[in-house]
């Protein structure tokens, strides 16, 4: 006997048969992925909730020392680094960043080895918090079947633009949520916008749901033209206003839903 799923429905139908047969089973990022052949690492919380919270209230309104957050962006890559050195040291690739330990201890920020930034805690501080805090708000409203934080794609024939900030799935649906702390101009928004698409386009197979969650202001434009690539843009005032917000996640539960 033949059966199909006629997606987005959770049932199988017989093409000779009316009646449908409820589909109980909820698949997991990782089943739902190696349906496209696609495996992935993923990356681990850095700080709870609450902490991620305090980050978020502390940016948006202004009280983040935005220089020493673009300055640690040059050392991102670099696996363990003195934060000494880091104030002291200066040549082109790694610039002095001189106030960092003032920095990190007015906002309370509690390094794994005193001294040290480990590359998960510089990720973290330019801007790996938003995407930790984006985590904990759709485990907490949302409420997925399975949820994943920075997953990498290991398979890379069909693109090189593997990295999802946030893949979760709900009503075995498959959603990617890419988290910027802001987006400067409209070239790097269009760059933004192009990498989702493809993404979605190349390895996660159309069905997929893709969001931009940003921290820049709201611009009609900009949410127009990830529209017509496929993509939905959410900006600031989408996360940081509470009746928006919620509207944002309704979004979510009216697509996940059977």
């Amino acid at each position: 006997v033949f059966y199909y799923i006629p997606y987005p429905q959770n049932v199988l139908l017989e093409p000779s048969c009316d009646e449908s047969i409820s589909l109980k089973y909820r698949l997991t990022v990782r089943e739902y992925l190696s349906n496209y052949n696609v495996s992935f690492t993923e990356k681990k919380l850095v700080r709870d909730e609450s902490y991620c919270d305090y980050i978020f209230d502390r940016f948006v309104n202004g009280n983040m020392n935005y220089k020493i957050i673009d300055g640690l962006r040059s050392y991102r890559n670099v696996k363990r680094r003195a934060v000494s050195s880091i104030e002291t040291t200066h040549t082109e690739k790694f610039p002095r960043i001189e106030g960092l330990s003032i920095f990190l201890e007015s906002i309370h920020f509690q390094m794994g080895e005193k001294g040290f930034l480990e590359r998960a805690e510089i990720e973290y501080l330019t801007g790996g918090w938003f995407e930790e805090y984006m985590y904990y708000k759709i485990r907490k409203n949302i409420v997925p079947q399975d949820i994943k934080l920075g997953v990498l794609i290991q398979r890379t024939e069909t693109s090189n633009m593997n990295d999802l900030d946030l893949v979760f799935i709900s009503g075995n649906k498959l959603f990617v949520i890419e988290c910027k702390t802001g987006i400067l101009g409209v070239g790097m928004f269009n760059q933004t916008v192009y990498k989702a698409s493809a993404i979605k386009e190349a390895v996660l197979g159309l069905s997929a749901n893709t969001f931009i969650a940003s921290l820049a202001s709201e611009d009609e434009n900009l949410k127009k033209t990830a529209r017509n690539m496929g993509v939905q843009y959410k900006c600031r005032e989408d996360i940081e206003n509470p009746s928006r917000f919620e509207s944002f996640m309704n979004q979510i539960k009216e697509i996940a839903k059977d």
